[in-house]
Formats: C-alpha cells, structure tokens, sequence
C-alpha cells in the first residue's frame, strides 16, 4: 500500500506528465485504440508487458531511430507513453462496467 508521501510524489508526476501536450495526445490516442486492439476488460499481465515492449523498450526507441532513417517520422518517448497509460487506463474502466 503507498503511503501518503508516495501518493503525494505520483500525483505531482501525472500531472507533470499531463502538462505536455505529446503525452495527452498520446493518452488520448491509448483509449481509442483499445478496442480496436480487442482486449476484453482488464489486460493481463502477458498483456501489459508485450504493449510495454512494443511500446516503451529499448527495442522499440532503436526501431523508430531507423525508422526515422528511412524518412518515417518519429514517435515522441511521451507520445508512446501516453499511448501505453491511454490503452492501460481504458481497460481499468473496461474492467469495472
């Protein structure tokens, strides 16, 4: 269990987070797609790690660098990162309806 000095630090990074525009764009994006992706209520733990992967990896940053070489234009770390707490967010509120 987080302790109030805990939550006081994650609710004080959310909204760091929440403050730039790549990361609620990113966010936005995440719950859209997630029934595009055809998760069924809350991920499971397969689930999350493969979306981390494919997403926020090493693997993932060095890929979108070639692709960038190739002319592709490049996905912003917090771009992708409000991706995977968009997708993440919407199947907690898929869990509970």
């Amino acid at each position: 269990m987080l302790d109030h000095m805990q939550v006081s630090t994650l609710v004080s990074s959310l909204s760091a987070l929440l403050e730039h525009a790549e990361f609620r764009q990113g966010v936005t994006f995440g719950r859209g797609i997630y029934y595009d992706l055809e998760y069924e209520g809350m991920l499971t733990e397969e689930q999350m790690v493969t979306l981390f992967e494919r997403n926020l990896s090493r693997r993932a940053c060095k890929r979108d660098e070639r692709h960038v070489q190739i002319g592709e234009q490049s996905l912003s770390f917090l771009l992708r990162l409000g991706v995977v707490v968009g997708v993440v967010d919407e199947a907690l509120l898929a869990s509970v309806e």
